[in-house]
């Protein structure tokens, strides 16, 4: 969805690219969990599931393809988000909410040059100063905390007089997306009370959220002051 406004008709698009999309990931998901549970009786201790689960299966030749394969999903991950993560940032500065200095674009390649080399640099940093298990970790609350605030962005906006007009209307949306909420937070808990591990990789989380919003009350406060110095 963070790349739909560069996509031509992204309204026809993406509710089904978005829908389908991730019915056929939840099946895949299902169908591999299920694989790994019936077939590897010590998935729990296994440090990697999926290809020892495969090389009990059909060998040593099928766990290389696997791990091979997991490589390949690991890049194509790490690809999208570092193409959707310049483009939030760009959005929000555009939109005033953080320093207009991130909305600047390229003259000739139209990207958002500023927001991506921004986000390269936070990618390096934290690649050299954790493990790949906790930013892993790390990576999975973030992810938590952004679909449950756009959970809950859905049924604000549905209660809005004011709101635009949806060019989309998702089916038991209300409903679903109070569930989605539940679930993050849930989770957020059962992290919070296992490990200390989990708990200092949710403790790096929250101070990573609490600098973003920070930074978003600070441009608000500054798009507000340069609002009345002009009206004055």
């Amino acid at each position: 969805m963070i790349p739909a406004g560069e996509m031509i008709n992204p309204q026809k698009l993406m509710p089904f690219a978005l829908l389908t999309g991730t019915a056929i990931i939840a099946l895949v998901y299902i169908l591999i969990q299920t694989v790994a549970i019936g077939t590897l009786p010590t998935l729990a201790q296994s440090n990697r599931p999926i290809v020892d689960a495969a090389a009990r299966m059909l060998g040593s030749g099928a766990a290389r393809f696997i791990a091979a394969g997991a490589v390949i999903s690991t890049a194509g991950t790490l690809n999208s988000m570092f193409l959707a993560a310049p483009r939030i940032i760009y959005a929000m500065s555009a939109d005033g909410d953080l320093p207009r200095g991130f909305a600047s674009v390229h003259r000739r390649f139209r990207t958002p040059q500023v927001a991506i080399l921004a986000t390269g640099l936070v990618m390096y940093v934290l690649t050299l100063s954790g493990t790949f298990v906790g930013l892993a970790a790390i990576s999975t609350i973030i992810r938590l905390l952004a679909y449950g605030a756009t959970c809950a962005a859905l049924i604000a906006l549905r209660r809005r007089s004011d709101a635009p007009a949806a060019m989309f209307t998702a089916p038991l949306g209300v409903p679903v997306a109070a569930g989605a909420i539940a679930l993050t937070l849930l989770l957020l808990l059962t992290s919070l009370l296992s490990t200390s591990t989990a708990r200092n990789e949710l403790r790096v989380s929250a101070i990573a959220a609490g600098a973003g919003i920070a930074g978003y009350i600070a441009a608000s406060v500054v798009r507000r002051l340069s609002a009345a110095i002009r009206l004055n």
